[in-house]
């Protein structure tokens, strides 16, 4: 079971520089958060947030957040 805390320990291990992710919403990154209850993973850009994915727990939010963010470093 994933965690915040274990996905970013996870990607400092791999070759994702740490700009390309966010806890929380920052330019032109990869971001996660809690939202209402729920977890989004989103793509953010121009003060917006695209291609938004909804989870209901932080262990499933974090496996997609890893394994988006390992594809698009390739």
């Amino acid at each position: 079971m994933r965690t915040i805390s274990s996905s970013i320990e996870e990607l400092r291990k791999t070759d994702v520089p740490s700009y390309y992710y966010s806890v929380g919403y920052a330019e032109e990154a990869i971001c996660i958060e809690p939202d209402n209850g729920e977890w989004i993973v989103y793509n953010a850009e121009c003060s917006s947030k695209f291609s938004v994915k909804r989870f209901s727990n932080e262990s499933d939010a974090c496996d997609y957040f890893v394994e988006k963010l390992k594809r698009q470093a390739r």
